[in-house]
């Protein structure tokens, strides 16, 4: 039997729906304490659904669709973190976020957001329809899976997005497909740009490309790209787009200035196959990005920067003093 936590009041429930359906106030927090199979619809403001601990507790979707959550008609911001998020259905997504109010968003935070069984159809992490600024920031989430045409987080039938979308400090790793992989996404950012900071796009085989977006205004600042089918495209001309700060493997020469290229993925990272794109202490990436006010920290929780300039990349390099505790994220590597 599950166990959800309805805080602050601290009554425990057996499902999410029960605990959901007893929240009262737009502070109330769903606090699983052990693994979920269940699907949740989220129409109602609450501040956040978290795990107990350091991504120890598996959310899994369950039904036809099978997604986890379907977040509408939110009025203010609601944290999902510290969670395993997957689902096995062939349709539906992770995480669906659409109809938000103006004042409505989604802040994604430490969770691990997967795929785990074999589907047929293109398959979908994140996918949003919104049309207001600031919908949802992505930080220090981690996405992975093996099945086909698997994108990370694409916006839903092209509609067009009047705000910012916000990913950072987070990891694209193995998600091993025949479509494009990675940031898949399709936006068209009339307003505000689409930001792209401190991430990571390793080892996205048999895919189209990490990034493929079909809209120019987008910000793409300090991430690193390895090991990948091909790593960035953007539709139409090049105005207004920024790539600028970036190290990469395949590609040739993207929009933008201060680039790295033809990284070598062994003097880059610990050991970037087996899941630890930690960097190297004679890496490229460190110390040659651009601050960036928005990230203050790297995947593992380490400030930036650390040397003498924000390092490129999900992780700023770090060496902790001898005897020293780590703080709850330390070289967690992508396995966690």
């Amino acid at each position: 039997m599950a166990t959800i936590r309805l805080l602050p009041v601290s009554t425990t429930y057996s499902t999410l729906a029960a605990a959901y359906a007893a929240s009262s106030g737009a502070n109330n927090i769903l606090q699983l304490e052990s693994d979920v199979a269940e699907s949740l619809t989220i129409s109602k403001d609450i501040a956040e659904i978290r795990g107990d601990g350091n991504r120890t507790r598996t959310w899994s979707g369950t039904g036809a669709s099978a997604h986890c959550i379907i977040a509408t008609g939110l009025n203010r911001q609601l944290k999902i973190k510290d969670l395993i998020m997957d689902h096995d259905a062939n349709a539906g997504e992770v995480i669906n976020i659409t109809g938000l109010s103006a004042s409505g968003s989604v802040y994604l935070e430490n969770n691990k957001i997967t795929r785990t069984a074999a589907v047929s159809g293109d398959q979908v992490l994140i996918n949003y329809t919104f049309t207001q600024a600031d919908s949802l920031v992505v930080d220090k989430c981690l996405f992975t899976g093996s099945n086909r045409n698997l994108k990370a987080i694409k916006n839903n039938n092209a509609q067009s997005v009047n705000g910012a979308i916000r990913i950072q400090n987070s990891i694209f790793y193995k998600m091993n497909q025949s479509g494009n992989g990675g940031i898949s996404a399709v936006v068209a950012c009339t307003n505000t740009p689409f930001y792209i900071y401190n991430n990571t796009f390793a080892y996205l085989t048999n895919i189209g490309h990490a990034i493929d977006l079909n809209d120019t205004r987008v910000i793409v600042e300090n991430n690193v790209f390895a090991e990948n089918g091909d790593d960035v495209n953007i539709a139409g001309t090049s105005t207004g787009a920024d790539f600028t700060y970036n190290a990469f493997q395949e590609q040739g020469s993207p929009f933008g200035s201060n680039n790295i290229f033809s990284i070598v993925t062994a003097t880059e990272f610990v050991a970037g196959g087996t899941g630890d794109l930690h960097l190297n202490s004679g890496a490229q990436c460190r110390n040659a990005g651009t601050t960036i006010a928005v990230v203050t920290d790297d995947y593992d929780g380490v400030a930036r920067p650390s040397g003498s300039a924000y390092d490129i990349g999900a992780y700023e390099y770090y060496e902790a003093p001898a005897g020293s505790a780590t703080n709850g994220l330390m070289m967690m590597g992508v396995g966690n």
